[in-house]
């Protein structure tokens, strides 16, 4: 719903008077340093199960990396203020890039839970611990 949100706003603005411009492929490399933070934070949630259902957490790797989105996110700003890039600072875009970092961590945290009971989808092992279930190297 948020990429969907994001793309109509976009074209909203891009029909407004915003044109493409070179410095504009730092949207491209935006969209995909926050396709890749997602995708860590994906694989840096751990799992556990329950009362029968499996929950799962951000780990202190996966805060991280929520900050590393942020910090990616003014970069490119700033960047594309002093470069003239007008798409990278239009309000579409947030909300473009939010969304496919949501959709990159949903997509590795929903094919890690749907692996085999005590295998992770990366094939590591799942152990219990006091925090719940947690991947481990090895096999």
């Amino acid at each position: 719903m948020i990429i969907a949100a994001g793309i109509v706003y976009l074209l909203f603005e891009l029909s407004g008077g915003i044109s493409w411009r070179t410095a504009d492929w730092l949207v491209v490399a935006e969209l995909g340093l926050v396709a890749f933070t997602g995708t860590a934070m994906g694989y840096a949630t751990n799992f556990r199960s329950a009362g029968g259902q499996l929950q799962y957490r951000l780990t202190g790797t996966g805060i991280f990396l929520w900050g590393l989105f942020i910090v990616i996110r003014i970069a490119d700003f700033a960047l594309a203020g002093a470069l003239g890039a007008n798409l990278a600072d239009a309000t579409g875009l947030i909300l473009l890039s939010f969304g496919i970092n949501r959709l990159a961590a949903i997509l590795v945290v929903r094919r890690r839970a749907s692996a085999p009971p005590g295998e992770d989808w990366a094939g590591a092992k799942l152990e219990s611990s006091p925090q719940g279930l947690c991947a481990s190297e090895g096999s």
